[in-house]
């Protein structure tokens, strides 16, 4: 797996997509040979729904395709390609629509017309669309660092407090620190140290150390499978946390939240609630 360094600030993938799709849909946009016909303005705004729906799509579709078993050992390269195709599939109707209403394409009468207008459409956003998403992942694939690395300041171990403030003691079958060596080669050398939590961000899995945060192309689920029974726990159904890491749990109405040890919060779902406040309790002196 291929790693973007997060040491100075978490990459939000969903911003960096958008950013993506903004831009392309700006280039269009002063390309575009309609600009003739229609003013500016109304020619940006066609682009930017042309440019972030399919984006949106993109993702929808990637994150359903990251959970499908028969695709959750493929190569990340086959899912992107599948991603793009699908996403393409769903976009070729509203993108027609949208020409049709412009008059930038003839109204067609009958579901045969409509039907081979459809599938003319796919072929024509079909190469783009793939090609861009493949492209707008490719730093990941090939491991490009999109932010400067700097050293990160030594967090210190804090000794994890419970809901009533009391330390919670790991029992004698739970190692001190989560042994991962499968994802720790995944992550950069200076990254590497003892493991906080895990988060789901789209394809990607953010993983936080002690030494500093990475995004590597992983599935939650994989990883998790990969760590020692009884090291952590999944709060949340986006996120995996070291039991040794909690700090704090509070309880915010009918969900709740925990404070790790270094400052990260991390949210407890409705439906985890009751057995993270008994897995707490149970961690008490």
């Amino acid at each position: 797996m291929l790693v973007t360094d997060l040491s100075n600030h978490e990459l939000n993938p969903k911003h960096y997509f958008y950013s993506v799709g903004f831009v392309l849909a700006l280039l269009f946009a002063l390309l575009d040979r309609n600009a003739e016909q229609l003013e500016f303005p109304l020619l940006l705004g066609i682009w930017l729904l042309q440019g972030l729906l399919p984006v949106t799509l993109l993702i929808l579709c990637q994150q359903h395709l990251q959970h499908m078993p028969a695709l959750q050992q493929r190569a990340a390269w086959l899912k992107l390609l599948l991603c793009g195709l699908s996403a393409s599939l769903l976009f070729a109707g509203p993108a027609l629509l949208l020409d049709v209403a412009l008059g930038l394409d003839p109204r067609y009468q009958g579901w045969q017309n409509w039907a081979g207008a459809w599938w003319r459409e796919v072929l024509a956003v079909a190469p783009l669309i793939t090609v861009a998403w493949i492209a707008a992942n490719a730093p990941w694939l090939f491991g490009f660092r999109l932010i400067r690395p700097r050293q990160s300041p030594d967090v210190p171990h804090i000794q994890p407090l419970a809901a009533s403030g009391q330390a919670v003691t790991p029992t004698s079958s739970l190692p001190l620190t989560a042994d991962f060596s499968s994802l720790q080669r995944q992550l950069p050398p200076e990254r590497r140290g003892e493991l906080l939590y895990l988060k789901s961000e789209l394809h990607y899995l953010l993983v936080v150390t002690s030494q500093g945060r990475s995004l590597i192309l992983c599935n939650l689920k994989d990883a998790i499978a990969e760590l020692p029974q009884n090291s952590g726990f999944s709060p949340h159904r986006s996120y995996w946390v070291s039991i040794i890491a909690v700090q704090k749990f509070s309880r915010q109405g009918r969900q709740g939240q925990l404070l790790l040890q270094d400052g990260s919060k991390v949210p407890v779902s409705r439906t985890q609630l009751p057995m993270v406040t008994a897995l707490l309790q149970t961690r008490l002196p």
